[in-house]
């Protein structure tokens, strides 16, 4: 039987199993992102090991090769891929073989025999002061999209909530609960959290709002809350999600125009809003669960007062 069409019987006229096996993550991104590296790894296999016919043929003298592959051709820029990532897809694949065990189709999962590689200390996004969010939220003026942008751009950092979280976000997420504004979302993992909504950032997104009827799109409650403002292909194709690139450049835009001097992107939104806390006193235990962290380690990747003098633990000696 040719390797091929054993994987594509699998892919294809085998979707129960892999259905089966993506069950467990309740994200669609996670899904999407994981069968796309496992179809890698298919193709791995495909082209490079074409006499393999069965699951038991992989051995992990392929998944070593599978791994220095990825490592030298599959990285940005033509750089190596980060140890993170190749670490990512070894998971990916040996997850799936695991689940081959479990329906006992395979005897062994051959990854368990491969060394990984160890995970890299990730470099935190680059984090605003608390002058630079003010003056990037002041240069958003009322144009043809300001109050799109303003209130796509106080939402990322005045919640701290990430880029996916934000675009998807429908009318009937932005409510009123007594005295309080809430906003409900589906956050990493598929499950839904509830934010309460700063003052400031109530009065940005109401007047977003007022701004969409004053152009006849009011929203219902099913529709998106952040819509474009326009269409190049369609004046009237409006009701729909923002795409994410368009996010992306809509604060590329506001930090040239105050001159910011270093890129930054919605998760320097997330940075912000997780620094500014840690700035506050705030115990990181508690800054953990606001930004829905689960684990306090990843949190501690954005604490910036470890480094810096004035705050040094040595000030507190009693002598």
């Amino acid at each position: 039987m040719d390797y091929r069409n054993e994987v594509n019987t699998t892919i294809n006229l085998g979707k129960h199993i892999e259905a089966e096996w993506l069950k467990d993550y309740s994200s669609l991104e996670t899904r999407k992102t994981y069968e796309r590296i496992l179809k890698d790894f298919f193709d791995f296999i495909c082209a490079y090991y074409p006499d393999a016919t069965c699951w038991e043929d992989v051995t992990g003298h392929m998944i070593v090769d599978y791994k220095n592959f990825i490592t030298e051709a599959c990285g940005r820029d033509g750089n190596e891929m980060a140890p993170n990532s190749i670490a990512k897809n070894l998971a990916v694949v040996s997850s799936y073989l695991e689940f081959l065990v479990r329906k006992e189709h395979i005897k062994a999962n051959p990854v368990k025999s491969v060394q990984k590689p160890k995970r890299e200390v990730v470099r935190p996004t680059k984090a605003l002061t608390k002058e630079q969010v003010e003056e990037l939220l002041a240069s958003v003026k009322s144009d043809i999209s300001g109050p799109l942008h303003l209130a796509l751009i106080a939402t990322l950092w005045l919640t701290g909530m990430r880029k996916a979280e934000v675009l998807k976000l429908k009318r009937k997420d932005y409510y009123k609960e007594n005295s309080d504004v809430i906003i409900q979302y589906k956050g990493k993992g598929g499950k839904f959290r509830r934010k309460l909504v700063h003052h400031r950032l109530e009065k940005i997104i109401d007047d977003y709002l007022d701004w969409m009827k004053s152009k006849d799109r009011e929203h219902d409650k099913e529709d998106w809350l952040f819509q474009p403002s326009r269409n190049n292909h369609s004046s009237k194709d409006l009701a729909k999600q923002i795409n994410p690139r368009t996010l992306n450049r809509i604060i590329d835009k506001y930090s040239k125009k105050i001159g910011l001097g270093f890129k930054i992107s919605p998760h320097s939104a997330r940075a912000t809003f997780i620094s500014i806390l840690l700035d506050e006193e705030i115990p990181i235990a508690d800054v953990a669960r606001e930004v829905a962290h689960s684990s306090i380690s990843t949190t501690q990747i954005y604490d910036k007062r470890r480094k810096t003098i004035k705050k040094s633990l040595v000030k507190k000696l009693p002598f």
